[in-house]
């Protein structure tokens, strides 16, 4: 080892060692070569351009907006009979959920049959007294009201039919239902929306009054976070800012700032949309979540998120040092957010530049020393 890399070497001890050894300098530039980067253990990395300023932790709990979660009710009273899915499985619009024995369908069923049986004959009516007043055996009018009760029954008819609707029964069963004329004792349960089951209300063999709830379905695309977050984080807050989850590869964006302040926790609640929801992020799970603010820069001076060991410092201030052909450059920042990982700074920093992340404190004690010999 050269003397002068060794003089290093003890200067940097010095310096970690020594709460009272730093002081304010001025950028000098520190000519290394490259034996001594590496003797130094010095290694260099580019800043990312940092667009956001995270918020601390904030507790969140995931939730389901008002649009998020569908309550599957009984259409007709009746006796629930099976329950085809458990909470936790998928459900999708064309799967049947359950099954109830509903007397009431039996008659709707039967309603729809006779009025379907009244179309026929009015239409086979209407047929024959088109045929005699064509020959002029019988006068028009009788075929006008024969076609007027036609439309009478064909009425009847869809009015039958869009109360099994309203019960949901689809166009395909009351298409099987008018071909084959065959009463279905069991009246189909399903979901308009692909889910997992959250709950189940009822169980087989337990009676249910027409709109009372039987299974509870969430619609993972529709979830959100409700966040507790402090006053003065909430001051400067906007709608469309970015979350991030906290362990969770998933994102949300706020969608709105409550206006009061809870009791308890003395905070107040945000709203914001899951973007991309992941299997891990189920209503009912607390998270800890990060707002990102966005950051306002200028010409000038911009932001660079940087690890924590890029930084040094020196009196009141914080520097990194940027990568030069013959050495490097102490660069002073302003520190906008520090993480556990890594610090947003703000400096006049081009896009190309690296900056030194490891043996920054060999670079900090030659640059004292060299600013020391200056004087």
């Amino acid at each position: 080892m050269t003397r002068p890399t060794l003089r290093i070497v003890l200067l940097t001890l010095w310096v970690a060692l020594s709460p009272t050894a730093s002081r304010a300098a001025d950028p000098i530039r520190l000519s290394l070569t490259p034996e001594q980067r590496s003797a130094l253990g010095i290694e260099v990395a580019t800043p990312e351009r940092a667009e956001t300023i995270p918020s601390s932790a904030l507790p969140a709990r995931v939730a389901m907006s008002n649009r998020s979660h569908e309550r599957i009710t009984a259409r007709l009273p009746g006796v629930l009979s099976t329950v085809h899915f458990v909470p936790g499985e998928i459900v999708e619009p064309t799967r049947i959920l359950a099954t109830i024995e509903s007397p009431a369908y039996i008659e709707l069923q039967r309603g729809l049959l006779e009025a379907v049986t009244q179309l026929d004959l009015a239409r086979t009516t209407a047929e024959r007294e088109s045929a005699l007043a064509a020959e002029g055996i019988v006068a028009g009018r009788r075929v006008i009201e024969a076609e007027a009760r036609v439309t009478q029954a064909e009425l009847l008819v869809e009015d039958h039919a869009e109360s099994l609707r309203l019960a949901g029964v689809t166009d395909v069963e009351l298409s099987r239902l008018r071909r084959t004329r065959s009463l279905v004792p069991k009246l189909a349960v399903r979901s308009a929306m692909t889910g997992p089951v959250l709950e189940q209300l009822v169980r087989p063999g337990e009676r249910v009054a027409q709109g009372d709830p039987i299974l509870r379905i969430a619609d993972p695309d529709g979830l959100m976070l409700e966040i507790h977050a402090p006053v003065a984080v909430v001051n400067e807050l906007r709608t469309g800012y970015a979350v991030e989850i906290d362990g969770i590869d998933s994102t949300a964006e706020v969608t709105s700032i409550g206006r009061d302040v809870d009791a308890q926790d003395q905070g107040v609640i945000v709203w914001a949309r899951i973007v991309d929801p992941v299997p891990d992020v189920l209503p009912g799970r607390f998270v800890r979540a990060r707002i990102l603010t966005p950051i306002r820069s200028d010409a000038h001076s911009r932001s660079w998120s940087v690890p924590n060991t890029a930084l040094v410092q020196d009196g009141e201030h914080d520097w990194i040092f940027v990568e030069e052909p013959e050495g490097f450059l102490p660069l002073s920042v302003v520190v906008r957010n520090r993480g556990s990982d890594r610090t947003i700074v703000e400096a006049s920093l081009p896009d190309d530049r690296e900056v030194a992340i490891r043996g920054t404190a060999a670079l900090k004690a030659y640059w004292l020393e060299s600013a020391s010999g200056a004087d």
